[in-house]
């Protein structure tokens, strides 16, 4: 079983080498497998303490998250020789909503039943028979949910042994839902797939807690068309709430701080184009990645461009910045 400072170490260098979201998905649930479960966590590190906070917010848990802990069964005083140290823990939907947010993606719902309900979660959703069974989707069945990857293998945490698993589709019981989470893959991705959607539905809900490419390029648009001094790093805190907050009430929207449909489209954007696939190039000089265009039209002419990774966020920031102050240049 890994380590979670294994898995971060793994992932850091993954997003590093430019792995598309999908991809680091399915590399870093396999990463998982082991981890222990715990009602209602969602990826926080695995702790006596904080099993022991669980146990007292869930009394009808309670006993089934203490007696799977050595220290808190009295099976030993410490931590040391459990084969849960330095592991996270999680229940099913927690599972999935941690491992989306690795990647910049949010899911919102804290049951099951809410995550599948709330729509700003699914570009699509549907019954499985029709699931595209390339792409990683969310899936579904009776208080139960998981990560399926692409390749016939659901990811899931719970079950009998209390831990993240993984087993073949069509699963026991069977796996009756899906749903592909708005914004892990870009629009051209899911032409690619033969998934025609409305490209508004590909945008996620964000709010305060959030963090990825979205978040930089709503922090972009503020600045550059309204005024805001944010930093674009990425980081949905105070600052960028109250500016949010500014920006909706300033349009006739609910000064809420929750950057939905409405406010997107307020902002300008229709569509999410996502970042650029970034492909590691071995003759390349060193610390560097290829940029590939997102679109395939823009591919007409276009050379790849190595850019090192170090400049690549300012560079970033500041073409998001230009194009959405040209795209209102009257």
């Amino acid at each position: 079983m890994y380590t979670a400072s294994y898995a971060a170490d793994e992932l850091k260098r993954w997003k590093a080498e430019g792995i598309v979201r999908a991809d680091l998905i399915r590399r870093l649930e396999k990463l998982c497998l082991g981890w222990p479960y715990v009602f209602g966590a969602a990826g926080e590190m695995c702790t006596p303490a904080k099993r022991q906070s669980y146990a007292g917010n869930r009394l009808d848990h309670a006993e089934a998250i203490r007696g799977a802990c050595p220290v808190l069964s009295n099976e030993q005083p410490a931590c040391d020789g459990c084969k849960w140290v330095d592991t996270r823990i999680f229940d099913c939907r927690g599972f999935t909503r941690w491992l989306l947010s690795q990647v910049g993606v949010p899911l919102f719902g804290g049951t099951v039943t809410a995550q599948w309900e709330y729509g700003p979660n699914w570009v699509v959703k549907g019954d499985i028979q029709d699931m595209p069974r390339g792409l990683v989707c969310c899936v579904f069945r009776p208080s139960h949910t998981g990560m399926y990857t692409g390749d016939g293998w659901v990811r899931h945490c719970g079950g009998r042994k209390g831990q993240v698993v993984e087993e073949q589709l069509p699963g026991s019981p069977k796996w009756e839902r899906f749903g592909i989470p708005a914004g892990l893959y870009t629009d051209q991705e899911l032409r690619e797939a033969g998934i025609i959607v409305d490209a508004s539905k590909n945008i996620p809900t964000i709010r305060r807690g959030a963090e990825g490419d979205l978040v930089e390029e709503l922090q972009a648009i503020l600045n550059a068309k309204y005024g805001a001094e944010l930093d674009v790093d990425g980081s949905f805190g105070k600052a960028t709430e109250m500016a949010v907050r500014a920006f909706q009430k300033a349009h006739g929207l609910t000064a809420d701080g929750i950057v939905g449909p409405k406010t997107w489209k307020a902002l300008g954007v229709d569509h999410f184009a996502g970042v650029s696939k970034m492909i590691q190039d071995g003759t390349s000089a060193p610390d560097a990645i290829q940029i590939v265009p997102d679109r395939e039209e823009s591919l007409q002419g276009a050379e790849m461009v190595a850019v090192p990774l170090a400049d690549w966020q300012a560079i970033r920031a500041g073409i998001m910045a230009a194009y959405h102050v040209l795209q209102n240049y009257d």
